[in-house]
């Protein structure tokens, strides 16, 4: 349970710093 909690949360953060850095590739 903990470790696919823990997966699940990685992958969350994962797409948070994907999502900022196309931003600011988009908008540099």
């Amino acid at each position: 349970m903990v470790k696919v909690l823990s997966c699940t949360c990685h992958s969350y953060v994962l797409k948070l710093i994907l999502a900022r850095s196309t931003c600011l590739a988009l908008y540099s």
